[in-house]
């Protein structure tokens, strides 16, 4: 019989306040749910090695579809990025290279990144060569808020007017820590057509 904790049952979504038996479960003792939910079924697959559990539905968290809770997101690993492009030509005695970077740093929810740009110009009787750090900014999620927070050289959002740069901070709502179901515009449309529409 497969053992299940109480933190795993929230995890799959099945709430406990929906049951008083599992209610009075500690959160990491075993629970044997054939017996603490009588409808309950549990089967292994064996050739998919999938366990399959069905629950009656008056147990299930009712949450939006897509949705995740909050402390099982993962942050990532701790890491150091590093993107670059470099063009350069040389003939009739004129020679030009361009480098970019977008470089980086992940530690915890704390996001570093920096972008530069190096040009270098040489040809008849002229030198130009100039290094161009293009912006330099800090970011992490909020997620009590479900918003995200950038310190240092951003732009502004373009929902409404272009985007514009700036130096300094923004807090900003972040429709990805929402739910599949609950991000973008979903009008509510209610009541009955009592007229019959034809179908092309």
């Amino acid at each position: 019989m497969p053992c299940f904790t109480m933190s795993l049952l929230n995890r799959i979504g099945i709430s406990a306040a929906a049951f008083l038996a599992l209610q009075e479960k500690q959160n990491d003792s075993c629970i044997n749910l054939l017996k603490v939910v009588p409808d309950a079924q549990i089967n292994f697959d064996f050739s998919a090695l999938r366990l399959n559990v069905s629950i009656p539905q008056i147990l299930l968290s009712n949450s939006a579809r897509g949705y995740i809770p909050p402390e099982v997101w993962d942050e990532g690993i701790p890491a150091f990025l590093l993107n670059y492009n470099f063009t350069g030509d040389k003939g009739n005695g004129n020679d030009n290279y361009f480098f970019s970077e977008l470089s980086g740093l992940n530690l915890g929810p704390w996001r570093l990144r920096n972008s530069g740009s190096w040009s270098y110009s040489r040809g008849n009787g002229y030198h130009s060569e100039k290094w161009n750090n293009i912006g330099s900014w800090v970011q992490r999620t909020i997620i009590p808020l479900k918003s995200e927070i950038v310190m240092g050289d951003s732009n502004t959002g373009s929902d409404i007017f272009d985007s514009v740069g700036f130096r300094g901070f923004r807090l900003y709502s972040s429709d990805s820590m929402y739910p599949d179901s609950q991000q973008g515009f979903a009008p509510v449309v209610r009541g009955i057509a009592r007229v019959m529409l034809p179908t092309y």
